[in-house]
């Protein structure tokens, strides 16, 4: 598969090994490449490869701008881009907020490792991905 077909992603997280690991199981598969890495939504609002972008990867928990905060920006401006929160909460009122803000998908941290690709794949066939509770 060359360059220019691959499912082009960027990922937000505040933690870079956290960046780092996602990176790793993402780039597995080579279906998927990553066009840029932010370390917060201000960040990530302001990337020029955001238009370019074939999903993004937010965590929630970040400063200068969350990732809620960070999604509402990009559905006012880039509305067709799949956006996946990443998170450690999972509490229902959460995620209630992660759809509101515009969320395709969401993936609990702790299931990042088995649920990622299948999450991504998911919501590149339009499909919505929450936690059923």
């Amino acid at each position: 598969m060359n360059s220019d077909s691959k499912i082009k992603l960027i990922i937000t997280d505040d933690n870079q090994r956290y960046i780092d690991a996602l990176s790793i199981m993402v780039l597995k598969n080579k279906n998927f490449k990553i066009i840029d890495t932010c370390i917060n939504g201000l960040e990530l609002i302001n990337n020029s490869n955001l238009s370019k972008a074939n999903v993004l990867l937010i965590d929630i928990q970040m400063p200068v701008m969350n990732g809620l905060k960070a999604a509402m920006h990009i559905r006012n401006n880039n509305p067709n881009i799949p956006l996946i929160a990443i998170s450690m909460d999972i509490e229902n009122a959460y995620i209630k907020d992660i759809k509101t803000n515009g969320f395709n998908g969401y993936i609990h941290k702790p299931e990042v490792p088995k649920n990622l690709i299948k999450v991504i794949n998911q919501v590149l066939n339009n499909e919505f991905i929450f936690p059923e509770n």
